[in-house]
């Protein structure tokens, strides 16, 4: 899968240390991870209650959910994770522990941001792919 969301962090890319045809990625927090895709999702006052794999309908599908919302209710996010920590994390969201969803994505991903919110709903469907 080819991300659309930036996610280079200022270590970079290490080659393997183990000799495999690809590249494993230094985190963040100095541990080295394997597998890694980019998520959208989804926090609100509870926590983070929505965590996705980024598709091309992903993010407009979400921007569109925090566009219908008061400003400031929801804020849409991308970060990315190792399979692994995503998995963890999806099921703290599926177990609706939502702050400890937040707080787990916080610990473990890679990189993350906020996604800026469109002025109108309208504006999320002109700037689909």
């Amino acid at each position: 899968m080819t991300s659309t969301l930036p996610y280079r962090s200022a270590e970079g890319y290490v080659s393997d240390a183990v000799g495999t045809s690809g590249f494993t990625f230094l985190a963040r927090h100095g541990t080295v991870v394997d597998v890694i895709n980019s998520y959208p999702g989804i926090i609100t006052p509870r926590g983070l209650e929505t965590l996705v794999v980024e598709t091309e309908h992903a993010a407009p599908f979400l921007l569109r959910r925090v566009s219908r919302q008061p400003l400031g209710e929801l804020v849409a996010c991308w970060a990315v994770l190792d399979e692994k920590e995503a998995g963890k994390v999806a099921r703290h969201v599926a177990g609706q522990r939502f702050q400890e969803a937040l707080c787990q994505l916080h610990a473990c991903a890679i990189d993350l941001g906020t996604i800026l919110p469109p002025e109108s709903e309208e504006d999320v469907w002109s700037h689909a792919p």
